[in-house]
């Protein structure tokens, strides 16, 4: 803790947690997440941490049902499951994982929006949605980026040079980029992938001019077959 002031968060993959909360707390810990499976009392565990005045979370292991969270998820600040088990290296992601995540943020209120993020319905960020829909945007600030009418651009990450500049009249804008047809063509399939939406194939169509049910059939054939793509 004397060494910095970022965030503490620590994972504790240890029998009996609570025997330790107090040497965490002294070592500077924010939040502390144990194991369901290795808690005798987790009520006890959870009550010992917040005592201390520290955020809890509970971590449960890949074959553990999230049904278990039912009477502490009320309590907590943070579900985190596992998606290979805990103690060694070099293991498989295990997919089924996603799933349990998948029920716990739905049976909260939370809707998948893109392929790594959840919000409750009106909380989805405006931010990132302005660069899946390819809508001009402008950034403030330092280090701020930008896209205006085809040009990509950011500004310096100096704070000093940052005000130099402001308080000068001059731009700030440290490197900036044209993103040619083809970029915008690829950038806009990639991006329209990520989200629940997915692609508008007809806006698509109007914007670039290209049929992608016709220019990439092969290709759209061959992630359907695989059950990885679905157009409606």
């Amino acid at each position: 803790r004397k060494i910095t002031d970022r965030f503490f968060d620590v994972h504790l993959m240890i029998v009996e947690p609570i025997r330790y909360i107090d040497v965490f707390k002294d070592a500077g810990a924010q939040m502390i997440t144990v194991h369901y499976e290795a808690c005798e009392d987790l009520d006890a565990t959870i009550s010992a941490i917040k005592k201390a005045g520290i955020k809890v979370g509970i971590s449960i292991k890949p074959n553990t049902p999230v049904s278990v969270l039912k009477d502490y998820i009320s309590k907590i600040d943070m579900v985190l499951v596992m998606s290979v088990e805990p103690g060694f290296g070099g293991q498989k992601f295990m997919p089924d994982s996603v799933e349990k995540i998948n029920k716990i943020l739905k049976k909260h209120g939370y809707r998948r929006y893109e392929v790594s993020n959840f919000a409750k319905p009106g909380f989805e960020c405006v931010h990132n949605q302005k660069y899946w829909d390819e809508t001009d945007y402008l950034g403030l600030g330092v280090s701020a980026h930008s896209y205006v009418n085809g040009y990509r651009f950011y500004n310096t990450k100096r704070l000093d040079t940052y005000i130099d500049h402001m308080a000068d009249g001059q731009s700030a804008v440290y490197s900036k980029e044209y993103v040619s047809l083809q970029d915008r063509r690829t950038e806009r399939i990639m991006l329209g992938l990520r989200t629940v939406e997915g692609l508008n194939l007809q806006r698509f169509k109007e914007d670039f001019g290209e049929d992608l049910l016709e220019s990439r059939a092969e290709q759209i054939g061959k992630y359907k077959s695989l059950g990885m793509l679905d157009v409606k």
